[in-house]
């Protein structure tokens, strides 16, 4: 069965042990990718994004919503980070901030969101976290199509 009992002698689907699972490897290489980086001097991005990608896996794992709300948090730093990086260049916002974004769609499943104990009765796109996500997806993907003029050669 897959069906866990709560607190409160519920029915919940299991935590979501998979997509935990892969945010835990991936927060490992960004981890250690990330200390490597900073003793060479870089960026200490990718060492805070690791460890909160491994603390949010750990969350999910045990089906304690905070982790999914961390991994929202990381995700609004993310792009915050990406675009003092690198401006609002599409194709340089894309690789860094798309892959949160589709992984975090994960998040939004009704199943995930009842496993993690959140309500489901409320459509998503009642609530303004969920619109502020949309139309920061939607506003990559217009930086991403618009082109950019280069300079050419006379």
């Amino acid at each position: 069965m897959n069906t866990t009992f709560g607190l409160d002698g519920q029915s919940r689907p299991r935590p979501p042990r998979i997509f935990a699972s892969i945010l835990l490897l991936i927060g490992l290489v960004l981890a250690a990718g990330g200390i490597r980086l900073a003793t060479l001097g870089g960026s200490l991005y990718y060492l805070i994004a690791g460890v909160a990608l491994i603390t949010s896996a750990v969350m999910l794992w045990r089906s304690q919503r905070w982790g999914a709300y961390l991994y929202g948090l990381l995700t609004l730093g993310t792009i915050l980070w990406a675009i003092v990086e690198s401006g609002f260049d599409g194709w340089a916002l894309a690789p860094r901030v798309l892959p949160f974004l589709v992984l975090g769609l994960l998040l939004l499943r009704p199943k995930t969101r009842r496993a993690l104990g959140m309500s489901v009765e409320r459509p998503l796109l009642t609530s303004p976290i969920s619109w502020v996500a949309v139309v920061g997806l939607v506003g990559v993907c217009i930086a991403v199509a618009v082109p950019q003029p280069y300079p050419t050669l006379p």
